[in-house]
């Protein structure tokens, strides 16, 4: 099966989590916006809140844009989804944005996505949420940070409001929420360490991963330390892998990349 990077990672005529406008698209997740396509699909949690948007169901096989398909839950915000794609018996595993809470599944070529770091909110900051006695507007970068930040709240029950995708907020709420808008920036993405990511690699037992993202360099020199055949897919340069590359034996003494600065391996 073709798997390249083309306005997001392109698999056969589907596109994962596109960049830009695309004739068909697969939502991982749900980020602040989201680029044209002729045809929309995400899990069915996700869908049944997003206009023109074909839902699918978890677990479950389904042909959808000339794919055969099933997806598997990540924990990334509602709907959030990895991706496995089989083709003449050879499977493609595409992980976006994900939680640890992604099941491995045997798959011939995995793509994991290798997203910016997540900087620490300040450790009090629910409880400034808490004390606010004017209106107060909270940013958050995608639907998994919301997530996140809508249950503390409920939990610790403050009543907040925002779009109506996020769930059931209240009116007269003096926190408001946000996502990717104006407000006070709360980075809450409970996404994968790149060391877990890397585990899950070896769960997986791929002939060969692709990665993409702004950490790329960093899990694919990791995932090499550890004996699992890694390559950097990005444009708009390409990578032709069609066939899997063969198998290598890991260097004792693998170069280190040091473009992310130290300390990226959380």
């Amino acid at each position: 099966m073709r798997t390249r990077y083309a306005r997001g990672v392109r698999v056969g005529g589907l596109t994962v989590d596109p960049v830009g406008a695309v004739p068909a698209a697969f939502w991982t997740h749900r980020p602040p916006r989201r680029p044209p396509a002729q045809q929309i699909l995400a899990a069915s949690p996700l869908a049944s809140r997003w206009q023109g948007v074909l839902g699918l169901p978890f677990h479950h096989g389904s042909v959808a844009a000339g794919q055969r398909v099933e997806l598997l839950p990540s924990g990334y915000g509602l709907g959030g989804a990895a991706l496995l794609l089989t083709e003449g018996g050879r499977r493609t595993l595409v992980v976006g944005p994900t939680t640890e809470a992604l099941e491995p599944r045997r798959a011939e070529h995995l793509v994991l996505c290798a997203p910016a770091a997540v900087l620490p909110p300040p450790a009090d900051w629910l409880a400034r949420l808490q004390a606010a006695t004017r209106p107060t507007r909270v940013s958050v970068p995608d639907s998994g940070a919301a997530e996140v930040l809508t249950q503390a709240l409920d939990a610790a029950g403050v009543p907040w409001k925002g779009p109506a995708r996020l769930g059931r907020g209240r009116r007269a709420a003096l926190v408001s929420i946000s996502v990717g808008g104006p407000g006070r920036r709360l980075d809450l993405r409970p996404q994968a360490r790149l060391s877990w990511l890397v585990t899950y690699a070896h769960a997986v037992r791929p002939d060969v991963v692709s990665v993409h993202g702004p950490r790329a360099h960093s899990l694919a020199d990791a995932l090499l330390e550890a004996g699992v055949p890694a390559a950097v897919i990005h444009g708009p340069l390409q990578l032709m892998l069609d066939d899997p590359l063969p198998r290598l034996p890991p260097d004792p003494h693998p170069p280190r990349r040091q473009t992310e600065g130290p300390g990226e391996l959380r």
